[in-house]
């Protein structure tokens, strides 16, 4: 059994285990509010920083083989998440709960949240308020998620900075390269940060790639997409966010789904 499988059939039950105990806090009825938000936290977090860690350890060699794992993977997991939010939206103080995220994320994930980690979470709950979309979506709007396939390569004008651009994107539910493009070419850091990227999967670290995926995702650039969309489309994008979770868990569930269609659409770059 490769690594990426034993990492879901333990969380599976790890999942298990977690909706038992959220059943008996649930029915205590007489939790603070705090220790609330502390216990969804541990499960939500949780839920997801297991979901990138099968993306990050699995075999690039066996990809193929894993996708459709990772995709059912993600799907049980933000289903549960989905769950337990719902059971304690009542005493759920959203302000509180980003705020206290850095912590959380440092205990449950092990992972360094940043201010700016924060302020990209606090954009997208507000802009999710701003639309009148929920940040916890109904049990029958959780879907799986696709995995993007790239077309065929171009003879031309296909750079591996062009290719990672175009999975990213892709990724996260934008068709139109030209929203980050732009972006990029008026930052020099984040212009770096994505040749930094390309280096990652190049030398196929993959912690390092979720990591610079992460950067990417703190910076302001998802809010320089967002104000390039019509209306329309603006309202679809922030509802595909709502549905990784991003209000509660920051970007662990899109960075993991872009890490997995790296590692799918790999024969893409000129080093593969």
């Amino acid at each position: 059994m490769s690594n990426a499988l034993k990492i879901l059939e333990l969380s599976r039950r790890r999942f298990v285990a977690a909706g038992s105990s959220l059943l008996l806090v649930s029915g205590r009825g007489t939790l603070a509010q705090s220790s609330n938000q502390e216990e969804i936290a541990k499960i939500v977090i949780s839920n997801a920083a297991s979901v990138r860690l099968f993306a990050i350890e699995t075999p690039l060699e066996e990809i193929n083989s894993n996708v459709d794992n990772f995709v059912e993977f993600d799907y049980q997991s933000r289903q549960q998440s989905f769950d337990s939010l719902r059971q304690f939206s009542a005493s759920l103080d959203i302000n509180s709960y980003v705020t206290d995220l850095p912590t959380q994320m440092s205990i449950n994930a092990g992972i360094d949240f940043s201010e700016n980690a924060k302020r990209s979470v606090e954009f997208i709950v507000a802009a999710l308020d701003d639309e009148g979309l929920p940040l916890v979506p109904e049990a029958d709007a959780i879907e799986p998620i696709g995995v993007p396939s790239l077309p065929p390569k171009e003879a031309d004008n296909d750079t591996d900075l062009k290719v990672v651009i175009d999975i990213f994107l892709e990724s996260i539910g934008v068709g139109e390269p030209g929203l980050l493009t732009q972006t990029i070419s008026a930052n020099p850091d984040l212009q770096q940060k994505f040749t930094e990227l390309v280096e990652h999967i190049s030398n196929k670290e993959w912690t390092l790639v979720a990591e610079a995926i992460e950067w990417i995702l703190n910076t302001s650039v998802v809010a320089d997409i967002v104000a390039g969309m019509p209306k329309s489309v603006k309202r679809k994008f922030l509802f595909r966010l709502a549905l990784r979770a991003v209000p509660f868990v920051g970007w662990l569930y899109t960075a993991a789904s872009i890490v997995i269609a790296i590692k799918s659409n790999y024969h893409r770059f000129s080093f593969a």
